[in-house]
């Protein structure tokens, strides 16, 4: 349960779920951006997808950690995506 008395600014509010959750909620949050955008771009080929939605991701917490809201362990985690996705991209062209 949130005590709404020690919420006194925008800081406070944004902090709460995370407070509330043990700091996994906008963990979650990451979590659920990145696969429906990988749902999302299925259709447009597994490669691109990963890529997208790595991308996509990494930015998110990017900004989330930058406010304290994700560790920045998850921020690298989510680049890494991306770089193994190109690199999955790159190995995966035939010639």
């Amino acid at each position: 349960m949130i005590d709404w008395s020690t919420i006194t600014n925008m800081t406070g509010l944004v902090a709460a779920p995370n407070a509330t959750t043990g700091g996994w909620f906008y963990f979650g949050i990451t979590i659920m951006v990145f696969f429906i955008i990988l749902i999302s771009l299925m259709f447009e080929g597994m490669d691109v997808a990963i890529i997208t939605a790595g991308l996509i991701t990494f930015i998110v917490s990017a900004l989330f950690s930058y406010a304290h809201l994700v560790d920045w362990k998850w921020t690298v985690a989510y680049f890494g995506v991306t770089i193994l996705g190109l690199l999955f991209l790159f190995l995966s062209q035939k010639e």
